[in-house]
């Protein structure tokens, strides 16, 4: 039981990029894979695929939408096995082997397993907010698997993660509903209080498609700027890209930018940077002041 891994899903309006991942899952025969579908109400669709595959499955649904922090909190409380991986329902994993990676590094010790994110989009406006991790973040300059431990957080990711449950000091997610909030939160407050090592496999891909409008490219800069200020307000300050509230921008790296994501997503995040700064002071602001609070999450198991 102890190498044996659980996949948990969390899903809300997924569709069709749940039922391909579900069906990718399946042919590695994976142990056991959980849906926790946010109660989007589609749990009828999911029930009768999840009926079709031959790995052991199970739907839990909550009693109202949540989001991500209760779905992974759920699935952590439910799984079977203490070797849990999270994966988004939009995910769509590239190598073949990274349930069998993600075990492996959790068989050598390691609390928490981060895996990277590959951002395929077309969109104008969302390349040039992907443009953000390029000029600011370590992640795209790590090559190989990087430990880090909870006073030096080098990238960790929502979407595709492992742990091993028998290693936390607690299970419970914070209701902040943020990003960069509360999976940093719940990610360090189980480094330092444990004193364990997390590791970052940049080689662990998974596509995630993030399509942005103005509006919650506004909403995305907001939330960003509150977890930073509870995180920062909480455990001090935690590293350039997840701490603080202005991120530094690395110039030199703006030839690596374009390269990446081509010449007018690149200018406009450069147009969109002072806005940034102004929505993101209040936020951070917000952050010193906001009140964690423990909410009970309602949800029941669906018969498969």
């Amino acid at each position: 039981m102890k190498n044996k891994l659980s996949v948990i899903i969390s899903t809300y309006n997924h569709g069709a990029k749940l039922f391909s991942l579900l069906d990718y899952l399946d042919r590695l025969n994976v142990d056991e894979i959980v849906v926790i579908d946010d109660h989007d109400e589609k749990d009828g669709e999911i029930r009768d695929k999840l009926r079709s595959l031959k790995t052991k499955s199970r739907l839990i649904v909550t009693s109202r939408p949540y989001g991500p922090w209760a779905t992974k909190s759920v699935g952590i409380k439910v799984a079977k096995n203490d070797y849990i991986l999270h994966l988004d329902g939009d995910c769509e994993p590239i190598d073949e082997d990274i349930i069998y990676r993600h075990l492996d590094w959790l068989r050598k010790g390691y609390i928490f397993v981060f895996g990277n994110t590959l951002f395929k989009e077309k969109g104008l406006l969302t390349n040039a907010f992907y443009v953000r991790y390029c000029l600011s973040s370590n992640k795209y300059f790590i090559n190989k698997p990087t430990e880090f431990d909870g006073y030096n957080i080098i990238a960790i990711t929502g979407n595709n993660f492992s742990l091993n449950r028998k290693m936390l000091y607690t299970k419970d997610i914070p209701n902040l509903g943020l990003y960069a909030g509360d999976d940093l939160y719940f990610t360090v407050l189980n480094l330092r209080r444990t004193g364990k090592k997390a590791i970052f496999d940049p080689t662990l891909l998974v596509k995630h498609k993030h399509p942005l409008t103005f509006r919650k490219l506004i909403k995305k800069y907001y939330t960003y700027a509150i977890g930073n200020g509870v995180n920062r307000r909480i455990f001090g300050k935690l590293g350039d890209y997840y701490a603080t509230f202005l991120i530094r921008v690395y110039f030199s790296r703006t030839s690596i930018a374009l390269k990446r994501f081509g010449l007018r997503p690149t200018l406009l995040f450069f147009a969109l940077y002072p806005l940034y700064a102004v929505i993101a002071i209040p936020g951070f602001i917000r952050g010193f002041t906001l009140k964690i609070k423990k909410l009970k999450i309602g949800y029941k198991e669906i018969e498969i």
